[in-house]
């Protein structure tokens, strides 16, 4: 069990080094290549509008195929994602294709590995291993964005693209020491419409929460491009904001331990 949490972090750690090597880019990218800035924001936002829709349609996959198998098919997805912004420059390609595509290899992330982690969490030690959980992605996001300046500065984007994808694919390694699971349930596409017209609230508080998140994420880099012009810039204010999510997740872990401590010596 514990090899298993291992490969979990190992998993989710690769995945925060790519997404923050490639990410925080894709935006001046995208600028670069003509697109207006009110036109970027909306990509991000339908980002996160569809990874709602996705994760419903993950969770369907997960009860047929098993959670490995649900993470395994995000690669394809996500390297169809990569090679859409590969022939941007010459497709013409709407980016709301794009923007479909990168939420759905999201969903096909986050759902199974959530499932897999909350499964081999141990009552006694869960506010540590949460913590973990979201720290090793960040510390180490801290310094993705001054390698993908460099990157992007003395070789262009497709190798940023290229550099991604071969992280993105090292992560699926550690799958071979986790034991695959098919979650109970009998989700079917009219049950999915019911919830989402039955609890809009909670739907539209997933959109709003991951468009704040990447509006923290993004919308700095993005300011300090748009002042500066320069890509160099980024990476100094990518890092930035690394460092304050790194710092805020160490926060929310020190007062989650400190909380149960308090609640145990009171008991």
């Amino acid at each position: 069990m514990r090899r298993q949490l291992y490969a979990i972090y190992l998993i989710n750690a690769l995945e925060g080094l790519a997404g923050s090597l490639v990410n925080v880019f894709i935006p001046i990218y995208l600028l670069q290549l003509g697109f207006s800035l009110s036109r970027v924001l909306w990509f991000l936002a339908e980002w996160s509008i569809w990874i709602c829709v996705w994760f419903f349609l993950a969770a369907v996959l997960a009860g047929r195929i098993g959670l490995k198998r649900v993470m395994a098919l995000r690669l394809p997805v996500l390297l169809a994602y990569f090679l859409m912004l590969y022939q941007l420059p010459h497709s013409g390609l709407p980016l709301s294709v794009l923007a479909v595509t990168i939420s759905a290899s999201t969903a096909l992330f986050w759902y199974p590995i959530h499932i897999m982690f909350g499964q081999r969490l141990k009552g006694d030690e869960d506010s540590e291993e949460i913590g973990k959980f979201f720290a090793y992605p960040q510390f180490l996001a801290i310094f993705a964005p001054l390698l993908g300046a460099a990157i992007t500065v003395y070789a262009g984007f497709n190798y940023l693209f290229l550099a991604a994808g071969a992280l993105y694919l090292a992560g699926l390694v550690p799958l071979i020491w986790i034991t695959d699971y098919k979650p109970a349930g009998n989700l079917h596409p009219k049950k999915i419409l019911f919830y989402l017209r039955r609890y809009p609230i909670y739907v539209w508080t997933e959109i709003v929460e991951n468009m704040r998140e990447d509006a923290e994420a993004y919308l700095w880099p993005i300011f300090v491009y748009l002042s500066l012009g320069s890509m160099a810039a980024i990476e100094g204010s990518g890092a930035q904001a690394s460092i304050g999510s790194f710092a805020k997740v160490g926060l929310v872990s020190v007062g989650t331990v400190s909380t149960l401590a308090a609640l145990g010596s009171s008991a």
